[in-house]
């Protein structure tokens, strides 16, 4: 019998290497089988402790996530989020997970390595399995509580809602008995729920909330699906429809490619001579933003690339991340009224606010220190900077030549993301109930009507039809794209269908929808 083969009859065990264990009659286990083992598992731990972290980081940051949210941020080129506060965390986020996935790969290691030919090898690699698989699972349910991933087969089913409910209008059919200016502040993450005194314990907007009393506002708006992010609000404003990012393109690499089939806004002002300009304190091209006006070239676009050569904000030791601040972008307002009526000519300009831009919002550096507190205290003095300066400018307007014949109409784009009032605003989350008690600022100030019209609900894509019949326009109907005018009876999509019945259709393909959004 050569050396190092030997057999033990009463377990039929056969010893090639000579290394095993003689006294149970186990097959001796390769240090590279243990390895790759446990290299597998780590890497299932790695994974779900991305997943976890990372949905926890989002949830933190911007709340319970859409699927249309999701996949368009994932598109998104790299460079266009690096300088964010979230991508900080989610860099240092995942060098955390990488060091304690090192940490349990070395501790697995150890723990098979010395029972590597012993008969309780198979019961322990086959624990250490379970408990990955098991830590996998618990994430991939805490991921799809806050991003629903349940709900990815919708996607490959068809709908025909927005085939059904699209009005096209075009520009000739759309006439101005009267041209009024327009200004419209398009506020981020303002919501109405913030002068609600009985659930955050003071009116936090109580200029905005006294604008609200004296002129027009419209109650009963909801969010739908494809609006919760700033430029899907855009999107819808601008062009009445929702941002469906699972089926249109809206990040194409040249954004010259983007020729929407829609009529939008200021396809309509242009067309009946107004000038028509949009400005915003952020990169332009940050989230595709310039892709919104990619075939609009007689709108002048105003962003960060101009408002950052501002004395003021040159002068600033502690710049805005997102861009200038609203101080800087509210003189650029200003200037830019005033030269628009110098010319004559109706206008319409639109303002994108960013001091209430999460995490925090922004404060500019005083004696005080406030830009240095944090949470609930400091998001509430970034409310206030915005309900001032929007007053401020309110006043500014009426007290121009030009301000009779102008509509100041002020909106949040979308509701706030996360909790950033802490303890105070303990009844509102996002939970399909609390969502009921939200709703994003709006208010028309300038007209003859006044006061709070019937409460009924609708959509941020109805913004666009009612803010072109708020400027004097009149057409057929009320319907316009997908949206409808508030000043009309027409029933809204979502008086018709209601808001979870819609946010199921948009995710599913709608042929209708990818034709109007082609990129070509």
């Amino acid at each position: 019998m050569q050396m190092g083969v030997w057999m033990k009859k009463n377990t039929g065990f056969t010893n090639v290497s000579g290394n095993g264990d003689r006294e149970n009659g186990t097959l001796p286990v390769k240090c590279s089988a243990i390895f790759l083992f446990a290299l597998v598992c780590a890497i299932l731990f790695f994974i779900s402790a991305v997943l976890y972290t990372g949905a926890e980081l989002a949830v933190k940051y911007y709340g319970k996530i859409s699927l249309h949210q999701l996949f368009f941020h994932l598109s998104i080129p790299l460079d266009q989020v690096k300088h964010t506060e979230f991508f900080g965390k989610a860099l240092s986020a995942v060098w955390m997970c990488a060091a304690v996935t090192a940490v349990f790969f070395v501790a697995m290691y150890c723990v098979l390595y010395p029972v590597r030919n012993k008969r309780c090898f198979k019961s322990v690699k086959q624990g250490m399995l379970v408990l990955s698989v098991v830590v996998f699972l618990a994430s991939a349910a805490f991921v799809n509580e806050y991003i629903p991933l349940d709900d990815w087969y919708m996607i490959f089913a068809r709908s025909s809602l927005i085939e059904e409910n699209f009005t096209a209008v075009p520009p000739e059919k759309v006439h101005f008995p009267e041209k009024r200016n327009v200004i419209l502040i398009i506020a981020e993450s303002l919501e109405d729920s913030f002068s609600n005194s009985d659930d955050v314990g003071v009116d936090l907007i109580p200029q905005l909330s006294r604008l609200k009393r004296e002129n027009l506002s419209f109650g009963g708006r909801v969010q739908c699906d494809g609006s919760g992010w700033t430029v899907a609000a855009l999107t819808n404003i601008f062009y009445g429809m929702p941002h469906l990012s699972l089926h249109g393109q809206f990040y194409a690499q040249d954004k010259n490619r983007h020729k929407w089939k829609i009529v939008s806004i200021w396809d309509y002002f242009l067309h009946h001579g107004y000038n028509c300009e949009y400005i915003q304190g952020g990169h332009i091209s940050f989230s595709g933003k310039d892709r919104l006006f990619a075939s609009l070239p007689q709108v002048k676009v105003t962003a960060f690339e101009q408002l950052s050569q501002d004395e003021v904000y040159k002068r600033n030791t502690m710049p805005f991340s997102w861009g200038v601040d609203d101080e800087v972008m509210f003189r650029s307002l200003r200037a830019e009224c005033a030269r628009m009526a110098d010319a004559r000519q109706p206008f319409f300009i639109a303002a994108l606010t960013l001091d209430t831009h999460e995490p925090m919002g922004y404060l500019p550096p005083d004696k005080e220190g406030n830009h240095n507190k944090i949470g609930g205290e400091r998001f509430q003095l970034a409310l206030k900077r915005l309900d001032d300066r929007c007053a401020a400018f309110v006043e500014w307007v009426r007290s121009q030549e030009f301000g009779k014949d102008t509509v100041v109409i002020i909106v949040g784009d979308h509701l706030n993301m996360v909790n950033q009032l802490g303890e105070r605003w303990k009844s509102y989350g996002t939970s399909p109930d609390a969502m009921k008690k939200r709703s994003a600022y709006n208010c028309f100030i300038g007209l003859a009507k006044s006061g709070s019209l019937p409460e009924r609900p609708w959509a941020t894509f109805d913004l666009m039809p009612t803010v072109l019949h708020a400027a004097g326009a009149r057409w057929e109907g009320d319907r316009m794209n997908l949206g409808v005018s508030l000043f009309g009876t027409t029933p809204t999509l979502m008086e018709k269908y209601g808001v979870k019945y819609c946010d199921r259709e948009f995710l599913k393909r709608s042929d209708k929808y990818m034709e109007l959004v082609e990129i070509r």
